[in-house]
């Protein structure tokens, strides 16, 4: 299953460095936006995999909600 997150990243003494809004303990530097990218999955899915999923959240769903800024 495929889920979208936004890819937040900026460069510094010429590296890209970058983390996932949604989720910012998910960040990376790399020396091109790709590499970036690939970086950002790899910690991603790691996290992803080390963490357990309580039995109480495999009931757990979710949508898409519209917020007001103001």
């Amino acid at each position: 299953m495929n889920k979208s997150y936004t890819l937040v990243y900026w460069t510094e003494n010429g590296h890209y460095v970058g983390k996932i809004r949604e989720m910012p303990i998910v960040h990376g530097m790399a020396n091109t936006l790709e590499e970036l990218e690939t970086k950002i999955q790899n910690s991603y899915s790691q996290l992803i995999k080390d963490l357990p999923q309580p039995a109480c959240l495999k009931t757990v769903q979710t949508r898409p909600i519209r917020l007001n800024l103001g």
